[in-house]
């Protein structure tokens, strides 16, 4: 559209350039940092399983495609200067519907499609169309730059914001996924990084697992974070294909073995049971993770057992949290024979008791006083429910 004003007319070319540009960096960064692995997990269901997502060329083609939606809604749309972003409201609204997918198959995946949103965002902006063609720019001639900026600017961050509003967000199926994709590329230690402020859910759980036993550290590592309180979240289920980068053999890999097809009644069953098979004790793993199975469910007298058969008392680099547990059991439940001398665990030990058993004090200065412990396996024992 020609201006009668030339200043205009320069500013007419300039802020389309500068919306384009704005939605093309939201859209890639949206595609690529956040949701490339939602977007991974819809292929893997539409496709059944059949073909593969590549976070890069996905995130670039979408982005291509969306900015093409874009350019026909700025070419064939007259705006008023002051609006001239609403071209790009077509496009974030179709970005958010592409990663609106919920999932039921997914434990953690608790929300819903926002259809009645969906359904009424079309109708919203053929009313602002309509109100574009009712105000047309030549009431909008007489501003500056800045001011068309501002305005745009709104509704460029509105238009984003929506996105999110439409889009699957939810914190605990990211973490999940996020923390399967980096264990399908082999990066371990980086997804043990992953939702450590969120409540633990099975799937998270399982994977710190794996990641766990895989960089070696299992019994040194594994209450420093997150954990459901049931030893059965241990291992993932065989049977389970929901998640596009499962890691269900790969854990199983790494123990070297797989429960009967009649399956068995719990994790701490199995896990037994091939401790039991594993007669030349070679596989340490089984004993490792049947050791931190006890630890959950807080079976001490088991643990006690099977730590005195595969760690004498001369033992050294005994797992951290395998310490505080015999500590912890020397102390609480007494016996004539200590496996474990170890003053400055005993002293720590004993600071945690007095911290716990000490009334007098505020709760939350105790509570506070209580976080340096968090990370151990005494927290776990006396304060998960």
């Amino acid at each position: 559209m020609k201006y009668s004003n030339q200043n205009t007319n320069q500013v007419a070319r300039f802020i389309p350039s500068i919306c384009a540009t704005c939605f093309a960096v939201f859209s890639f960064l949206y595609l690529y940092f956040f949701q490339s692995s939602l977007l991974a997990q819809e292929q893997y269901v539409f496709s059944h399983g059949q073909t593969s997502y590549n976070p890069l060329y996905g995130a670039l083609l979408c982005t291509f495609i969306l900015l093409l939606v874009g350019f026909i809604f700025t070419h064939f749309f007259a705006y008023p200067l002051r609006a001239k972003a609403l071209a790009w409201l077509p496009s974030s609204y179709l970005l958010g519907v592409l990663t609106c997918m919920h999932f039921s198959t997914i434990p953690s995946d608790g929300g819903e499609v926002k259809w009645v949103a969906i359904c009424v965002i079309p109708f919203v902006y053929l009313l602002l169309l309509f109100l574009c063609f009712y105000f047309p720019d030549k009431f909008n001639e007489k501003g500056s730059l800045f001011s068309f900026l501002i305005s745009n600017s709104f509704i460029l961050i509105a238009s984003f914001l929506l996105t999110i509003f439409i889009g699957n967000t939810g914190k605990l199926l990211h973490a999940e996924l996020q923390m399967a994709a980096l264990q399908y590329e082999g990066k371990y230690s980086e997804s043990l990084l992953i939702g450590k402020d969120l409540p633990p859910t099975r799937n998270l759980t399982g994977m710190r697992v794996n990641a766990l036993m895989h960089i070696g550290d299992l019994g040194g590592q594994l209450f420093q974070y997150p954990i459901c309180i049931s030893s059965d979240s241990l291992l993932p289920s065989l049977s389970d294909t929901s998640m596009v980068y499962g890691n269900g053999k790969e854990t199983y890999r790494m123990l070297k073995a797989v429960p009967y097809k009649s399956g068995f009644k719990s994790v701490v069953s199995f896990l037994e049971a091939i401790v039991q098979m594993d007669t030349l004790n070679i596989h340490k793993e089984r004993v490792e993770l049947l050791l931190c199975a006890y630890l959950i469910d807080k079976d001490l007298n088991k643990f006690d057992a099977l730590f005195s058969m595969h760690y004498p008392k001369d033992s050294v680099n005994i797992p951290l949290h395998f310490r505080e547990a015999i500590q912890l059991k020397q102390c609480v439940f007494p016996t004539d024979d200590d496996k474990l001398e170890d003053t400055e665990l005993k002293d720590n030990f004993t600071s945690f008791l007095t911290l716990t058993n000490n009334d007098s004090l505020p709760g939350q200065i105790t509570n506070k006083a209580l976080n340096q412990y968090r990370n151990t396996y005494w927290y776990y024992y006396y304060y998960s429910n």
